[in-house]
């Protein structure tokens, strides 16, 4: 019997209890004037789903040829329901999904969560990592054939971003990535909102590998802060055909002002700059009134521009899931104990 590794992204996982879309922001809930024609909404159905995830947080430094640190993360296993604005998911990253593959090990607890309100789309961000590897293989390691591991290095950062849905009558986030809803007609929408974003990179010793520092202006850096807010702007759209199968592509690009401070073993330096930040999303699958099938792709990048012209950083998060999910009537015992939860969501959705 195999031993699944420690991490905290184990150990969180098997408790994950997170409750998100519209519980927190309950004012987006679900709008009596949206275009049913365009949307279906589910609000009396539960939604319950299977679903394989792997979340991952890649550290960039570029160059001549970019430095790519990957985490060693697990594929897990989940269930999952929602009902009305409120989710709950449970997952577990199973031994005999996962392979190590001689990358070494990686310690973390990965907190994204994504919110889709009818009329705003949330994203709240939370990385913890500890314990990389270089990809390709056989990049800068001592032995050919092996992955270069750094199990001192550590990536954090948290981050915030907010989007209004122009179209919010015609489109739904919650089709695609939520399955509560069911877009039964192509639509698009224009979004318009910001982001924050902190972070901090170290290690015990210089970011570039000594094999590779002669080719790097980076190659003294082992500390890394930063912080950049700023406004975006993007574009969504669902394209469906005979009103079930459907492609879902989302993007959107921000402006931000960063901040940045980079440690060397004797000197630090404070840049101030302006950075391109981007975010897509992009799901694929089969939609009906009880069965959906989706495979999504959730990213982000964060750029980081310090005090080198050609030695900036890139931080790159993202959630790879496929679902199968059913809708389906509560009983009469369980109706009788959602309907709590319908009186405390209908008096936030009245103030």
């Amino acid at each position: 019997m195999h031993k699944c590794p420690r991490t905290f992204a184990s150990l969180f996982s098997l408790a994950q209890l997170i409750f998100w879309t519209g519980f927190f922001f309950p004012a987006n809930g679900y709008s009596q004037e949206r275009d049913t024609t365009y949307i279906e909404p589910y609000t009396k159905l539960i939604t319950g789903r299977v679903f394989l995830s792997e979340k991952y947080t890649i550290f960039g430094l570029e160059g001549p040829k970019q430095i790519q640190y990957r985490p060693n993360t697990r594929l897990s296993l989940g269930l999952g329901a929602t009902y009305r604005a409120l989710t709950l998911s449970i997952g577990y990253g199973f031994a005999f999904l996962n392979k190590d593959g001689g990358r070494g090990k990686t310690k973390y607890l990965d907190l994204q969560t994504h919110l889709y309100g009818a009329k705003w789309r949330y994203d709240l961000f939370g990385q913890f990592y500890k314990g990389y590897y270089i990809y390709p293989k056989g990049f800068a390691a001592a032995v050919p054939g092996t992955y270069y591991i750094r199990p001192d290095l550590q990536v954090n950062e948290i981050g915030v971003s907010a989007f209004h849905i122009y179209n919010n009558k015609r489109f739904s986030y919650r089709a695609a990535f939520l399955q509560s809803e069911w877009q039964k007609k192509s639509a698009g929408s224009f979004l318009l909102g910001g982001s924050f974003v902190y972070g901090s990179t170290k290690a015990d010793s210089a970011f570039i590998p000594a094999r590779e520092s002669a080719n790097y202006q980076q190659k003294d850096i082992r500390r890394l802060r930063y912080f950049e807010l700023g406004p975006g702007a993007g574009y969504v759209y669902t394209f469906v055909w005979k009103q079930h199968w459907y492609i879902t592509a989302s993007a959107t690009v921000s402006l931000d002002l960063g901040f940045v401070k980079e440690t060397a073993v004797s000197d630090v330096k404070h840049s101030i700059n302006l950075s391109p930040n981007f975010m897509f999303r992009s799901g694929i699958g089969y939609n009906s009134s009880t069965w959906n099938y989706n495979f999504a792709w959730v990213s982000n990048r964060t750029s980081v521009d310090g005090q080198f012209n050609n030695g900036g950083y890139n931080i790159n998060t993202g959630n790879y899931r496929f679902t199968i999910a059913k809708r389906f009537t509560p009983g009469k015992k369980l109706r009788k104990m959602l309907s709590v939860v319908d009186n405390i969501l209908d008096k936030a959705l009245k103030k």
